[in-house]
């Protein structure tokens, strides 16, 4: 009986991150408007009622897709930075970490999160929380400037992110996002530096 209810449970979790990969797939390949939750239940293989067993609305399973990226760094925060270098370690994580997820989501994809999911740009979001806390350890180790207050800085880094990556979205040109990201995020911190 606990056999068979463990196994279940893994067969709902894979059901569910199945829909949530094949979701995100297709949201980088057509669009986010241009996919519907049949389009994304028959790419997954399941019937539509197994879509919404798992999810209400497509925005729900989009609400998911970031949740799930939240997790990602979360988790790359906890495994920690080591304690030099601060700004280099923000300057690194926005220039190749974030660049990195935001070239794999694609332009379309990534133009709707920034156009339509205010919810995940709060400051309650767990990438603010830790990008602060990343830097008052900057703070504490006398790299960063701590006139300024580690939410300021961080809104200030934010706001020079958002962007670079609007233009990215917008234009049409080849953009390269990962050395426009380092030098802007560079030149965002100078000012706070010790």
């Amino acid at each position: 009986m606990q056999h068979e209810l463990k196994y279940q449970q893994q067969k709902s979790e894979n059901t569910r991150a199945l829909l949530i990969s094949t979701a995100k797939r297709l949201f980088r390949e057509q669009g986010y408007e241009s996919v519907g939750v049949r389009e994304i239940a028959a790419a997954a293989g399941v019937t539509t009622g197994t879509f919404y067993y798992y999810f209400k609305t497509k925005y729900d399973i989009l609400d998911a897709i970031y949740k799930h990226t939240d997790e990602t760094f979360d988790e790359m925060f906890r495994k920690g930075f080591s304690a030099e270098n601060i700004p280099g370690k923000i300057i690194e994580f926005f220039s190749t970490s974030m660049a990195d997820l935001i070239e794999s989501d694609g332009r379309e994809f990534t133009r709707h999160r920034m156009l339509q999911m205010q919810i995940h740009s709060s400051r309650e979001n767990s990438l603010y929380i830790n990008v602060i806390e990343l830097i008052k350890r900057g703070q504490a180790a006398c790299e960063i400037d701590s006139s300024k207050s580690a939410e300021e800085i961080n809104d200030f880094i934010f706001l020079v992110f958002r962007g670079v990556l609007y233009e990215w979205c917008v234009t049409d040109e080849p953009f390269g996002l990962h050395e426009s990201l380092r030098k802007c995020i560079t030149y965002s911190l100078q000012p706070f530096l010790i």
